[in-house]
């Protein structure tokens, strides 16, 4: 006999008590009973049913397969992709900002910058994030002329303290313009 306390639907304990708990008993077979436990060995048994872990084909075997793979984008694009993802690049001062990895650290602006560019295309896609290292107040002014869209006219170096200025902003591609986002 067990003392069983649960919740009910008005969120008041209740117990029952002659509360009887009747073991599991496990069966050897597979089937569609909701009450039924399964024993270990019929589990293995069932699971060694199922497909191999070692399974092959031939790529010729594979229909369609390459030609999958002709319409899809090249190793090394995606090579070019993961390398733009991983690490970062470092630049004195906003003008030609790398685009090599998705983010640049721009060490040293002591003066109001209004030269901003980058040192190459960035892809249809492609979101560059910058991050501003220099002298507080320092002001950049965005570009926002040419394929350059820029929602505001600058940004002003926040002081973390210690004579050390700080912004970031992004600059998104989508194939045509460049547009920056101040954070």
């Amino acid at each position: 006999m067990a003392v069983l306390k649960y919740k009910n639907g008005a969120g008041e304990f209740v117990t029952l008590t002659n509360y009887t708990v009747q073991p599991l008993v496990p069966v050897n077979t597979t089937g569609t009973s909701i009450s039924d436990v399964m024993s270990q060995k019929a589990v293995t048994d069932e699971l060694n049913n199922k497909a191999s872990l070692i399974h092959t084909h031939a790529v010729a075997d594979i229909t369609g397969l390459s030609d999958a793979i002709n319409n899809n984008e090249s190793v090394s694009d995606a090579k070019d992709f993961a390398d733009f993802n991983t690490g970062h690049n470092t630049n004195q001062g906003v003008a030609n900002i790398p685009t090599t990895k998705r983010l640049v650290i721009v060490n040293g602006v002591t003066v109001n910058a209004n030269n901003m560019s980058l040192d190459g295309t960035l892809e249809d896609g492609y979101e560059l994030h910058v991050i501003v290292y220099g002298t507080p107040g320092v002001e950049i002014t965005l570009p926002n002329s040419g394929n350059w869209v820029s929602v505001i006219e600058k940004l002003v170096l926040s002081d973390l303290g210690n004579n050390v200025g700080y912004c970031e902003f992004n600059i998104i591609s989508d194939g045509t313009n460049l547009y920056v986002r101040g954070i």
